[in-house]
């Protein structure tokens, strides 16, 4: 879950938003700003307004330019400052963007939109208090910011903090009630906790705002397996694929479900499609195992796992597998290694079935 800086230049609005008629009107707007300039060349609201021009256009060199002739010309101008930072964070110039925020603060205490976009740079740079901290300012300055909330509950849902984050989340969707991204991650903080159907209430409404919604598709997809709702599970895995076929994890998903409904061949397509994305991700490597097993394809999955091991040298699972796997083949010096080894992980995780399945393995082969 990446959270994607959301720009707003405090006299414009949003690129995305402007109309090809808009658009047209620019160069003339360019032109209009450069004749005041000419007549009072002091003019640093001049020069801003002709940076904000040069900005809608994607001419982001000489919007930079003018916001650096503004701030000379009035080194007290907040604003100038503000989308100056802008301008740097587009160019991939975050320690200058950084400072750029902090000063029009330095400046305008009150300044919701830099507390938030420096906000933003904090949590890019997993200076995560930092960014909390900015966040939670720009609520307390302008307490209808909808994007302040979504992007504290980012924070709050990745250190676990699930109440708070649910909270944001609602939230940010009170404000803005076609807030696709919110409602998908409060869908997933859903999931977490076992509320499928309200999980499943706000995947669909994330795709009915975005119908292009890959992790939508996959996440309902999750929460209608996790109903035992397995067409419609598989219906939406391959909606997130056909969306975005690099999507690992749909794969993976999918294939999980053709296992288990017994399309072996399907599920190693699937699989191996996985790993050819994700070529340390254990969990494929292991369901990949478990499939060639049910086909009777002992050396394949012998080695499935072995790989499963190599990207996660603490995959529990992986051990008690392929120590299973050693006994089937009577290779019992090896199958002890990993069922030792399967016990001792499980008793640190806390999995106390497991670890008594491990020990009564070892058990059973006198140990």
């Amino acid at each position: 879950m990446n959270t994607k800086l959301i720009l707003t230049l405090g006299l414009s609005t949003l690129l995305a938003s402007i109309s090809a008629d808009m658009l047209r009107q620019y160069p003339q707007a360019l032109a209009d700003y450069s004749k005041a300039i000419e007549l009072d060349s002091k003019d640093a609201q001049a020069y801003l307004e002709k940076a904000r021009t040069h900005y809608m256009l994607g001419q982001y060199p000489q919007a930079l330019a003018d916001c650096n002739k503004a701030i000379e010309l009035d080194p007290k101008f907040a604003t100038a400052y503000y989308n100056r930072g802008l301008l740097h964070t587009i160019l991939d110039e975050y320690p200058q963007a950084l400072a750029d925020y902090s000063k029009a603060i330095e400046l305008d205490p009150k300044f919701a939109n830099a507390y938030y976009n420096r906000g933003l740079l904090y949590q890019d740079s997993k200076q995560y208090p930092q960014a909390l901290a900015d966040y939670s300012k720009a609520i307390e300055l302008d307490p209808k910011f909808a994007n302040a909330y979504y992007n504290r509950g980012v924070l709050y849902q990745d250190s676990k903090q699930y109440p708070q984050a649910l909270a944001d989340y609602s939230k940010a969707i009170e404000l803005d009630p076609k807030y696709a991204n919110a409602y998908f991650n409060r869908g997933l903080i859903y999931q977490d906790s076992k509320q499928y159907p309200q999980a499943l209430a706000d995947f669909n409404k994330a795709i009915e705002l975005n119908p292009k919604y890959a992790d939508a598709y996959s996440g309902r997809g999750q929460a209608h397996y996790m109903l035992g709702q397995y067409p419609q599970a598989l219906a939406d895995y391959s909606k997130a694929i056909e969306l975005n076929s690099k999507d690992a994890i749909a794969y993976f998903n999918r294939g999980f479900l053709y296992r288990k409904s017994k399309q072996y061949p399907q599920a190693l397509a699937d699989f191996n499609k996985a790993i050819e994305l994700n070529p340390k991700y254990a969990p494929a490597y292991l369901e990949r195992a478990q499939t060639h097993y049910m086909l009777g394809q002992y050396p394949q999955a012998l080695a499935d796992y072995s790989k499963a091991i190599e990207s996660d040298s603490k995959y529990a699972d992986a051990y008690l597998l392929r120590g299973c796997l050693y006994t089937i083949l009577k290779q019992y010096p090896q199958a002890i290694i990993d069922l030792k080894t399967a016990a001792e992980l499980f008793n640190q995780q806390g999995n106390t079935e497991q670890y008594n399945n491990a020990m009564s393995i070892l058990k059973e082969l006198g140990q």
